[in-house]
């Protein structure tokens, strides 16, 4: 009886062990306070903010009031990017609650979030995914049939976009649409597969950047990246220099 015990605890290994990798990195930005980028897909609206805390069930992050954000509900579906030990990170999570700033009590704005059943990391520049800034002109559209439908990219990078879309686009975790995207002079159509869905947020992935040889973006998408990625830097170095 005992053998077969150890069989099962074997096979749930894995799952614990990448939720205790969570854990472990999340506890690792909040003592470095590792700034973040929280991109809210039902508010249309990008916050920044520093890890504080990380619970067996919740990450707590502080918010840094450069632009003023909104109100975020609870259940609010955001993604979060930072940045820790030279790997870029990004995680989509619910908020549990967001707890205005107390001045008598000197607490600041916080938001908890649920903890994340996995982060996405990746060495160097090509897995990051860069948020869109409220202010960004960049054009992102569903091609449906013979007409586009806007969607809202929360962030994009060279192997797939988080996007924001109206209930007229309905597809399945699995399916794929053409996204298009358009920035100053750039434009591309891109095979977007959609890998999870909640909503109306959709995560997709580019299948056209990956090769047998290793990823390859074409170069439109590579020049709206950099475009996104250097107004995402500017915007994050003017926010935690002053």
């Amino acid at each position: 009886m005992g053998f077969f015990s150890r069989g099962k605890d074997a096979e749930r290994a894995p799952e614990e062990d990448s939720s205790n990798a969570t854990r472990q990195l999340l506890g690792k930005a909040s003592l470095h306070k590792a700034p973040a980028i929280v991109a809210c897909c039902n508010q249309g609206s990008t916050c920044q903010a520093h890890f504080v805390a990380a619970m067996p069930d919740a990450v707590v992050l502080e918010l840094v009031h450069d632009v003023e954000c909104p109100f975020l509900p609870p259940a609010t579906l955001c993604s979060v990017s930072f940045g820790l030990d030279s790997r870029a990170h990004v995680f989509l999570a619910q908020i549990l609650e967001h707890a205005p700033a107390d001045k008598a009590r000197r607490t600041p704005e916080r938001l908890r979030l649920q903890m994340p059943e996995q982060i996405a990391s990746a060495e160097g520049r090509l897995m990051f995914r860069a948020p869109i800034p409220p202010d960004c002109p960049l054009e992102a559209a569903a091609l449906v049939g013979a007409g586009a439908l806007p969607v809202r990219a929360i962030n994009v990078s060279l192997s797939g976009a988080f996007i924001e879309a109206p209930p007229a686009l309905d597809v399945p975790v699995g399916g794929a649409f053409k996204l298009r995207l358009k920035l100053g002079d750039e434009a591309i159509d891109l095979d977007a597969e959609v890998r999870r869905r909640q909503g109306n947020a959709y995560g997709v992935f580019f299948p056209e950047t990956m090769h047998r040889a290793g990823p390859e973006a074409p170069d439109a998408l590579r020049a709206i990246y950099r475009d996104l990625e250097a107004r995402w830097l500017r915007a994050r170095r003017g926010s935690f220099e002053e």
